[in-house]
């Protein structure tokens, strides 16, 4: 047996379960405070049509909000075996392009005995090898991004590349001397350069509740400016089997809402999720906590150490209802806010979003919003 099969044969007997994507390391956290994104101010109404199992087509219109003006923006998805294909535009002329190619793609789902192995097969990540490519167009200059990436993910590993608007033939900088055209870079010539910006990160299983890694960013903006930094990441998640038995129990006492499936085993209880970049000195760190199956709790710190030494420290829950989903958010700055998600019938929700930002002053200033969407 050579070096490789032993080596195999050693991670198959460690069975380390597959740690997902580099971008999602704080997916549970995120998933409670992620009420930034849910707060809005004014009105809005969305509407989504599904002309197919796989195409669908959205219409999105916002009225009333001090911060951007009134806006309607259409969208449509397609969705296939290997590919996805998304696109939207709005009334000031931007435009959004998504394009994903799954060149390897997780297992088929097997024939599920009970709805818990059923669940936990949905919400286990898998082995994935994925192509994206994101155009982001925009009216104003200096404001349209080209995104281009890859995703492997394997059984015990994932490594992730990104470009942000490369460019491999931009002008030189301007202290550059000429250099022969034999001696170059990424196929650059005397009159040319490489600009963008360019990250590569890698996330490592090393037991079944820890994972590590490291991310490396190179920014060249400009020919003249450069930059590189380097993160290092740790995650830890652990107690599956009492936090599978103790939502169990709760799930008895308190049944979820109609066509919920119960907790699958393989959710953690917590997690703990840290990133640190020595050369800056920012330091990013989050928690997460389920206390049952209806109730989740996260808080996120955001440090600088070098130099200015600052801090932000967020916190926040999310609570499933049978009808309802709420979620709540403070930080230490004084902003507050809450988002109310109801379901009225199948397929049509209603959303109330308020916050209050008590750091500006004059006792605060707070927006309120609510909207409709609409599934058909």
């Amino acid at each position: 047996m050579g070096l490789f099969d032993r080596v195999r044969k050693i991670r198959e007997n460690l069975d380390l379960p597959c740690p997902g994507s580099f971008e999602s390391l704080h997916r549970e956290a995120k998933s409670v405070l992620a009420s930034p994104q849910y707060l809005f101010e004014g009105a809005k109404i969305e509407l989504q049509s599904n002309l197919s199992p796989n195409f669908q087509v959205t219409h999105l219109m916002s009225f009333a909000s001090q911060a951007n003006p009134n806006q309607y923006i259409f969208g449509a998805v397609y969705g296939g075996a290997k590919s996805l294909l998304q696109g939207q535009i709005d009334t000031d002329g931007s435009l959004f392009a998504r394009a994903h190619y799954n060149w390897k793609t997780p297992p088929p789902p097997p024939l599920f005995h009970t709805i818990y192995e059923q669940a936990e097969f949905i919400s286990r990540p898998h082995p994935q090898s994925t192509t994206k490519f994101v155009a982001q167009l925009s009216t104003d200059d200096g404001h349209s991004v080209i995104n281009l990436e890859h995703d492997h993910v394997g059984k015990d590993y994932a490594i992730n590349v990104k470009l942000f608007n490369p460019n491999i033939v931009d002008k030189p900088p301007v202290y550059a001397e000429p250099i022969p055209d034999n001696k170059h870079l990424f196929g650059n010539s005397k009159n040319t350069s490489t600009t963008g910006i360019f990250i590569a990160s890698f996330l490592k299983s090393i037991t079944k509740h820890l994972t590590v890694g490291a991310e490396y960013l190179l920014q060249k903006q400009t020919p003249e400016m450069e930059e590189s930094n380097i993160s290092f990441v740790a995650r830890y998640q652990g107690r599956f089997n009492e936090h599978y038995n103790r939502m169990t129990e709760s799930a008895k006492e308190y049944p979820p809402r109609p066509n919920t499936p119960p907790p699958p085993p393989y959710i953690p209880r917590y997690v703990l999720t840290a990133t640190y970049q020595p050369a800056n000195g920012v330091f990013n760190a989050s928690y997460f906590y389920k206390l049952n199956h209806r109730l989740e709790m996260a808080t996120e710190l955001q440090a600088l150490i070098n130099g200015r030494k600052e801090a932000l420290c967020t916190a926040g829950f999310k609570l499933d209802t049978h009808y309802a989903t709420i979620r709540g958010i403070i930080d230490s700055k004084g902003k507050i806010g809450t988002v109310l998600e109801e379901r009225l019938a199948p397929g049509f929700n209603f959303t109330l979003s308020a916050d209050m930002d008590y750091s500006k002053g004059q006792g605060g200033v707070g927006k309120l919003g609510f909207g409709f969407s609409l599934e058909a």
